[in-house]
């Protein structure tokens, strides 16, 4: 029997990004690393986050260039609670998959970072936005969990939110965000609104507990 699915984004609901990426926003403003601090830490933007006016286009792009020759997704950071909150989820009866907004070609770091902290997670599937998904303001992991159909979804993002027509309860991981990531989308109204991973995981009901109250 297949066990019920609990899909969870990476960045910043699996993984710290703003800390993970803080070598190379470095790079990309020609500092030290260690010359950058927290300032803001409810930023969504990495250079919001220590305090560091936006970046241009060029240091956007000269900054996930290093990323990726770094390979820097095989080491992030966890998020706080993240690790617990799976493994409860795990002993409730669930499988754990990462769906992330990644590039295909990036899956295998994200792999990575998953075995380095043993999260128990089975599979990542990526969903990254085409041209046509960024054109018509589609949500690109709205097909992938049509078809997945997990009990829940979790995401710090609304766009990622939005537009799941199944019968997946769609969780906001709210960090109040302070740069006005989500404001956008004050009309996706997710069915749950969490800033705590480990008491979501201990609210939930266990598998067995579910099917009982099914029979």
């Amino acid at each position: 029997m297949n066990k019920p699915i609990i899909a969870l984004d990476g960045d910043l609901v699996l993984f710290h990004y703003n800390e993970g990426m803080k070598d190379a926003l470095a790079y990309a403003l020609d500092v030290e690393p260690d010359t950058l601090s927290v300032v803001n830490p409810n930023a969504f933007r990495v250079a919001a986050y220590y305090g560091q006016a936006p970046l241009t286009k060029e240091q956007v792009k000269k900054m996930n260039k290093y990323a990726v020759e770094k390979e820097l997704w095989k080491s992030f950071p966890l998020m706080p609670g993240a690790l617990e909150m799976c493994q409860i989820l795990v002993a409730k009866g669930y499988e754990l998959v990462c769906v992330t907004a990644m590039k295909e070609s990036e899956r295998t770091m994200r792999e990575a970072n998953i075995a380095l902290h043993g999260l128990p997670i089975s599979r990542v599937i990526t969903a990254e936005q085409n041209s046509v998904d960024k054109l018509l303001n589609r949500n690109p992991k709205a097909k992938i969990l049509e078809v997945l159909n997990p009990v829940y979804f979790l995401d710090d993002l609304k766009k990622y939110l939005k537009d799941i027509d199944n019968e997946t309860i769609t969780v906001f991981v709210n960090h109040n965000y302070t740069d006005g990531e989500n404001d956008s989308y004050a009309d996706v109204h997710p069915h749950m609104s969490i800033t705590n991973l480990v008491d979501f995981a201990t609210s939930i009901e266990s598998v067995n507990t579910m099917n009982l109250s099914l029979n």
